[in-house]
C-alpha cells in the first residue's frame, strides 16, 4: 500500500486534518487505496523544514503560503503543476481571490487550505466607539491615543511574522516596502516612520510583546484581558472556541490595509507519486472538508460554504470580504528574499529601540 506524505504547517486548520482524521482523511484512503500521513511542524520551524523537503523524496505534499512562496518555489523547481488545463472545474466554488492565488504564469500549481488575512477583533462592550467593517490602522489607533495607557490593545513583535504583522502600518502610511520586482525600501526616513507607527500601538500593550505569536494573542482575546486585537482570519476558529469568555460581546472587522495570504497543498517536484498525491489534494480540499476546516479555523474558501455557515460564525462576512479585497504581494520570487531582509532591518530598529 502506498503511503502518500503531507508536510504541514502548525496552525488550526491543519491540525483539523488530524484530530478528525476518521472522518476527513480515512474515507479518503480507503477510496485511493492508499495511506496518508501528515506532518505538522510550528510556523517557525517550518520553512526549514520545508527547504529540506524539497531536496528529499520524503514528502509528497507540502503546505505553501501562496503568492508569498509560490513564484520562488516555482522558479527553482521545487513544485510540479498540479493541472495541465488553464481552469480547473473543481476550483469554481473557491472564492476568486483564493483561485488566482493557485495559479502562477497561467499553470495550477496548488489546491487551497485556508486564508490568513488580518481581522480586528474587539470587545463591543469594552470598547467606547462603534466600528464599522472595515476600519483604518490609523483610526485604530487614534482612538487609542484619546485613552490611557492600560495595556488594552495586543499585538505582535516575534521575528516569526514581524514584516507581515507590520504590512498594513507600511500601507496606512503609504509606503511600498517591497516593489514590483522585489526590491525592498532603502528609506530610511520610512523605515523610521514605519516604528514609529507601531510603537504608538505598542504603548498600548503589554511590554513583553516581542515574545507574542499567534497563541498569545489568542489567548488575551479569549480570556477577555484586552480590548482589541489584529490577528489574522485564520486564527478565529481558534479565538472563539469553547474557551472564549462571552463570545456574543466580539465584534470583527477587516482592516482597510489588510494583506491575506492562502494556505495551500503543493506537489513536491521530488515526490515519486505525483498522480496519486494530486487525487489526494483534490479531495483534502472538496467542499465538506473544507466547511469542516473553516469551522475549525475560522475561514473556508468556498463561497457556498460561507454562505451555508455564516448564521453559525458571525465573522464570516467578514472575512470573506477582506480575503476578496486584501491587496496581495507583489508576485516575485525574490518576495522570500526581500520579506527576510525587511523582517531583520524591522527586528533590529525595534530591538535598539527598546522593545
Amino acid at each position: 500500500m502506498e503511503t502518500i506524505r503531507i508536510l504541514g504547517v502548525g496552525d488550526p486548520a491543519v491540525y483539523t486534518y488530524q484530530e478528525k482524521k476518521d472522518t476527513l482523511i480515512r474515507p479518503i484512503e480507503k477510496e485511493l487505496g492508499i495511506h496518508i500521513d501528515i506532518d505538522i511542524y510550528s510556523f517557525a520551524d517550518y520553512y526549514g523544514k520545508l527547504m529540506d523537503a524539497f531536496k528529499e523524496e520524503e514528502y509528497d505534499i507540502v503546505m505553501v503560503a501562496g503568492h508569498l512562496w509560490l513564484p520562488f518555489f516555482v522558479e527553482e523547481g521545487y513544485l510540479s503543476p498540479v493541472q495541465q488545463e488553464e481552469k480547473n472545474n473543481s476550483l469554481e466554488d473557491v472564492l476568486l481571490a483564493i483561485q488566482r492565488e493557485m495559479y502562477y504564469q497561467g499553470r495550477q500549481y496548488l489546491y487551497p487550505s485556508f486564508c490568513d488575512g488580518h481581522i480586528l477583533v474587539y470587545r463591543k462592550n469594552r470598547v467606547q466607539k462603534e466600528f464599522k467593517e472595515s476600519i483604518s490602522i490609523l483610526e485604530i489607533i487614534d482612538y487609542l491615543e484619546r485613552q490611557e495607557a492600560n495595556n488594552q490593545f495586543a499585538l505582535k513583535a516575534h521575528p516569526s511574522e514581524l514584516f507581515l504583522d507590520t504590512l498594513p502600518y507600511f500601507r496606512a502610511l503609504n509606503i511600498q516596502p517591497i516593489n514590483e520586482l522585489g526590491m525592498v525600501t532603502e528609506d530610511e526616513e520610512k523605515i523610521g516612520r514605519l516604528v514609529d507607527l507601531y510603537q504608538k500601538a505598542m504603548k498600548y500593550s503589554e511590554p513583553k510583546v516581542r515574545t507574542f505569536g499567534n497563541d498569545e494573542i489568542c489567548e488575551k482575546l479569549q480570556s477577555d484581558k484586552v480590548d482589541m486585537a489584529v490577528t489574522w482570519g485564520g486564527q478565529l476558529g481558534a479565538v472563539m472556541n469553547g474557551s472564549c469568555i462571552n463570545p456574543h460581546q466580539m465584534g470583527f472587522a477587516a482592516l482597510k490595509e489588510s494583506w491575506n495570504v492562502t494556505w495551500s497543498f503543493g506537489l513536491n517536484a521530488k515526490s515519486q507519486h505525483k498522480e496519486i498525491a494530486i487525487e489526494v489534494m483534490k479531495k483534502i480540499t472538496q467542499k465538506e472538508i473544507d466547511k469542516q476546516v473553516g469551522r475549525k479555523c475560522g475561514n473556508p474558501t468556498r463561497k457556498s460554504n460561507f454562505i451555508e455557515d455564516q448564521e453559525n460564525y458571525p465573522w464570516y462576512p467578514i472575512v470573506e470580504k477582506m480575503i476578496e479585497e486584501a491587496k496581495p504581494l507583489p508576485s516575485t520570487k525574490d518576495l522570500p528574499q526581500a520579506i527576510s531582509t525587511l523582517t531583520s532591518v524591522l527586528e533590529n530598529r525595534l530591538h535598539s529601540e527598546g522593545v
